[in-house]
């Protein structure tokens, strides 16, 4: 099962000053994490996550995650990758 210790940062494409990263798991599902920045996380300690399940919800201010610890962005990625 796939955690944070598998994210492989980049520096963001829009951002230099902001680190990201794109995982897709065998069932379909997704997560971008996103740190430092304009960001809602620092990019060290805390991170900003869109994902499969975020992205479904109707109003856009509740769509990312901002501000979550990599234990809480393993959690979210271990929901993902048991549904």
């Amino acid at each position: 099962m796939k955690t944070f210790k598998d994210l492989k940062f980049e520096t963001h494409e829009l951002d230099k000053t902001a680190i990201c990263s794109y995982i897709e798991f065998k069932n379909g599902e997704w997560i971008s994490v996103v740190g430092g920045g304009k960001c809602y996380g620092d990019g060290v300690n805390s991170f900003e996550v869109m994902s499969s399940s975020t992205e479904k919800r109707k109003r856009t201010w509740n769509q990312v995650k901002g501000h979550l610890s990599k234990k809480q962005i393993t959690n979210h990625m271990r929901y993902l990758q048991k549904k």
